[in-house]
């Protein structure tokens, strides 16, 4: 479950193990703090936003739960980390949170290289040149447990209407997991806009 190889005989690898294994089960903990930008609120269910301008102490926290996707999906590096520099993408992170924890995120950027994914011409990109910038999908993540409830739909909802765009203009940026594929052919059943 949560993938750390440890010494059963070292009392420090089995505390460490504890840890990574209730994060990897629950989330990582992140009880409210005065800084939290909530912009959505569901039962016990909540998401923050952040960006670069944020205290260290929410890019910190962004980025436990970047890396625990990236553990989670097999990927190399994580999606986002708390030294992101300013740039023209302007990322902003999205937490999902339920009561204490933080279980998903969303790694949104402004990404101005545009193509189309065409679902029925399969794997085939069509550069749109002098398209404008759009927002984007570069990770979008939700613990275990807490999937099938429409949470990754929520975060990519939340953070359109966060920048006052239609859901049907946001991009995604890849590669593309077999689930993001999944996802974004739910929400944009015809195409979808690929953000470099």
């Amino acid at each position: 479950m949560c993938k750390l190889n440890y010494v059963p005989n070292l009392p420090e690898d089995v505390a460490l193990h504890k840890k990574r294994h209730d994060e990897a089960v629950n989330g990582i903990k992140a009880r409210s703090v005065k800084s939290d930008r909530t912009i959505w609120n569901h039962n016990d269910y909540r998401i923050n936003v952040l960006n670069q301008w944020s205290p260290k102490t929410q890019r910190n926290r962004a980025q436990k739960v970047a890396i625990l996707g990236k553990r989670d999906g097999g990927y190399d590096f994580p999606s986002y980390t708390a030294e992101e520099p300013f740039d023209e993408k302007d990322v902003h992170v999205f937490l999902l949170h339920y009561k204490s924890r933080a279980v998903g995120i969303l790694v949104f950027s402004y990404r101005s290289h545009i193509s189309i994914y065409d679902w029925e011409k399969n794997n085939k990109l069509e550069q749109i040149s002098g398209h404008s910038p759009l927002w984007t999908v570069d990770f979008v993540w939700v613990l275990k447990k807490h999937r099938r409830k429409n949470l990754a739909v929520t975060l990519i909802s939340e953070a359109a209407k966060y920048f006052d765009i239609k859901i049907e203009n946001v991009a995604w940026y890849p590669p593309i997991s077999e689930n993001g594929k999944e996802l974004s052919k739910s929400m944009f059943p015809k195409f979808m806009y690929v953000g470099q």
